[in-house]
């Protein structure tokens, strides 16, 4: 199982779903849906009880608490807010968005963008590329059931992204609702990495088709959207045995069996067997319900995160799930005693069994429409990922169809340097409304990988500088 699990949820299979040994010593969650509606309770005094208060987080002003997303199945999601350090009132709004399906947002914040990181002590240490000094930044537990998000029902867990549109985008209006965002003045914008790929085209284009929808409360005014090694289109990006030939990671033998797999995917996609699809990529590279994949049997290598690495290390992640567990995390930031999922494979964790049936579904008409409604779009890669790496990523924005489609193909690609004339960190290119960026010296965390040059990527993006 381990390279689809480590690709998507990065944790090892023995931390599934964990509770806190000291229950009874928790506070009760915190749910601010009623408290929203209630026109007798105002804004302020709903963000004053649902502030981070103590010195575990280095005094960064933050906001966190429960949203409940379906009331029939007490559907919950959790989320945590940071608003910008500076510019306040002109920052931009950005969500962040993990992948898993099913990681937790916690990860986010304590590991990649956050204000801080949780150190080989178990402290936390302000964190120098963090996103929030110049950016409004809300983190979610997406889809429902992932980290401290909850569910009462079965039916209340998503089975397509449809399902997690839905929820996201009725999460969202409530913290316009709650945080009082002025919608004519504020430029909202989506990142996600890995699965949240197929995420992020999905909120954004239910944002996009409800904005003159009775039901909306809230229009969102959404600008763009920045996607990092995504899962987007599997038919485009399951091409993996020409990429590892020419590593010299497979010989002309592994070539064969690699492209037989992807043979037999592809025409099942097209098919529409989608089951039979997974299970041939499955075999050949994720990992997820067999013991061994044929590309750890090729290459000895045990994840795809970057063809330097032969195995990952999950040392801080574990770390972090940890200090999740803790009573005074969760005393301060209102979860009270429920449940933090870590992991989605096994057991009784079930956002993961539910999208299964959705893995090898695209999301390309949708990025599409979005390019045609002059929504911006960065699609980034890593230089050294393998699962979803910049080739098989190519592969995808080369089957792209909008309208600047042939001045994008035709577009010149220009170097993205660093300090220094020498000191190359990307090549990027961009035509209408899509931006192309390959990141050097980064495998399929690219935040992880060049922490610096992504946080200095989003600003320029936000801003319409690239």
């Amino acid at each position: 199982m381990r390279d689809f699990l480590i690709v998507f949820a990065f944790l090892p299979l023995n931390l599934l779903i964990v509770r806190s040994t000291s229950a009874n010593n928790m506070t009760q969650p915190l749910f601010l849906t009623t408290l929203i509606s209630n026109a007798s309770v105002s804004r302020e005094q709903i963000r004053e009880m649902c502030r981070v208060s103590g010195e575990l987080f280095n005094d960064i002003v933050s906001y966190s608490g429960y949203l409940t997303v379906n009331s029939e199945y007490n559907s919950n999601m959790f989320f945590w807010y940071f608003p910008s350090e500076i510019n306040t009132t002109s920052a931009p709004l950005l969500l962040s968005l993990e992948g898993g399906p099913g990681l937790s947002s916690i990860m986010s914040v304590l590991a990649e963008t956050g204000p801080f990181a949780l150190d080989r002590k178990g402290q936390l240490r302000k964190r120098e590329y963090r996103w929030c000094k110049t950016h409004h930044v809300i983190y979610l537990d997406n889809p429902v059931g992932s980290g401290f998000s909850f569910t009462d029902h079965e039916e209340g867990y998503a089975r397509n992204m449809e399902d997690v549109a839905d929820n996201l985008h009725e999460a969202l209006q409530q913290l316009f609702e709650l945080f009082e965002w002025n919608t004519e003045n504020i430029e909202f914008f989506i990142y996600g990495e890995s699965y949240a790929g197929k995420y992020i085209p999905a909120l954004a284009y239910r944002i996009y088709k409800t904005l003159d929808s009775h039901n909306t409360r809230i229009k969102i005014p959404l600008n763009g959207i920045i996607i990092g090694n995504g899962l987007i289109d599997p038919l485009h990006q399951i091409q993996y045995g020409d990429f590892l030939f020419h590593l010299g990671l497979i010989d002309d033998n592994g070539l064969k069996e690699f492209h037989k797999y992807e043979k037999n995917a592809e025409l099942y996609i097209k098919e529409n067997d989608l089951e039979k699809a997974w299970k041939e990529i499955d075999t050949l590279l994720y990992g997820v319900d067999v013991a061994t994949t044929v590309f750890e049997n090729l290459t000895g290598y045990l994840h795809t995160y970057n063809y330097l690495h032969i195995q990952r290390d999950n040392e801080p992640f574990m770390d972090i799930v940890k200090f999740a567990l803790s009573i005074q995390m969760h005393q301060a930031l209102h979860v009270g005693s429920r449940t933090f999922a870590s992991n989605i494979f096994k057991g009784e964790n079930k956002v993961y069994n539910m999208l299964k049936p959705d893995f090898m579904q695209s999301v390309t008409p949708w990025l599409e429409e979005l390019l045609n409604n002059n929504y911006s779009v960065c699609i980034c890669s890593g230089q050294m990922d393998i699962l979803l790496g910049y080739g098989v990523t190519r592969r995808l924005v080369k089957s792209l169809k909008f309208q600047s489609s042939e001045n994008f193909h035709s577009a010149e690609r220009h170097l993205w340097y660093g300090n220094q004339r020498k000191d190359v960190k990307a090549y990027y290119k961009r035509a209408g409304h899509l931006t192309e960026v390959m990141v050097r010296n980064a495998g399929h965390r690219l935040i992880r990988d060049q922490p610096e040059f992504m946080y200095n990527f989003l600003k320029k993006f936000t801003h319409r500088k690239v």
